[in-house]
């Protein structure tokens, strides 16, 4: 709290309810009743400073959490396509195998690459319809 040496008498207006609040906190702690309105004045300016301060930490513990999930999901996103590139690559030796193809090393190259494009092909255009819904 705050100890002045020289006191400034000031009148102020309040409601009846806040006089009677000002009152009981006086009776409880055992002072005048400009001393309770003093304290009680600088306590809730300490709450407001206390409030901005939670509040600016707040911000930036979002900023950092949302920062963190973006990168998380770049690295789902990452790991995600190239489950899928490997799905079509198998997927297309699947089929080379199960038709009883024999195929060169290039050729084989080729059928995974139609592969992987066919699959992001579809998924690309499931993404437009539910972008389109």
């Amino acid at each position: 709290m705050i100890q002045a040496t020289k006191k400034v008498k000031k009148s102020i207006a309040i409601n009846p309810d806040t006089k009677q609040l000002i009152e009981n906190y006086q009776s409880v702690i055992g002072t005048s009743f400009s001393v309770a309105a003093e304290e009680l004045i600088l306590k809730g300016l300490e709450n407001l400073t206390t409030a901005q301060s939670i509040l600016t930490q707040q911000k930036e513990s979002n900023k950092r959490l949302n920062e963190s999930i973006k990168n998380i999901e770049k690295r789902f996103e990452s790991t995600l396509f190239t489950i899928l590139r490997t799905v079509a690559a198998t997927n297309a030796k699947t089929n080379l195998i199960s038709m009883g193809t024999k195929l060169n090393k290039e050729q084989i190259r080729i059928v995974e690459e139609a592969g992987i494009k066919k699959v992001f092909e579809s998924l690309k255009s499931k993404e437009n319809l539910i972008q389109a819904s």
